[in-house]
């Protein structure tokens, strides 16, 4: 089976909002993404920050953090998201989010990230902030 990379399928999208128009229902940020493709819970608070990144709806949302807890989300709504969350939008038609989101919750990215970092497991050597998705391949 061949493969892409993923930035072949997805752009990051640069899109902003502002945190005025935004309620904790429709506020991501790591903190409401839950593990293992688990979805989201309503936030806690909102940003103090003027404007944040913004989502639509049928956009992927992919945590930047800690890819080892695999905080994935597709997108039923519109709202904003914190800068640790990166959202992805598919290039073109041939390619459906919900066919790049299958792609992606099946784990080759997030094994990819975690294949980095063999030894011992401890969360002091796991991967932090910034990892690059755009190279993984799907």
């Amino acid at each position: 089976m061949s493969s892409v990379p993923l930035s072949d399928v997805c752009d990051y999208s640069e899109a902003t909002t502002s945190v005025d128009g935004l309620k904790l229902k429709n506020f991501i940020s790591t903190d409401n993404m839950m593990p293992n493709r688990g979805g989201i819970v309503d936030a806690i608070n909102l940003p103090p920050a003027v404007s944040c990144c913004k989502f639509d709806e049928d956009e992927i949302l992919l945590s930047n953090i800690r890819p080892y807890f695999k905080k994935i989300w597709y997108a039923t709504f519109e709202g904003g998201c914190s800068n640790d969350v990166l959202v992805l939008q598919t290039k073109n038609k041939k390619v459906s989010p919900q066919v790049c989101l299958l792609l992606l919750v099946s784990g080759f990215v997030f094994q990819a990230s975690n294949d980095r970092f063999k030894g011992k497991q401890d969360a002091k050597r796991r991967p932090r902030p910034n990892h690059d998705f755009s190279n993984s391949r799907i």
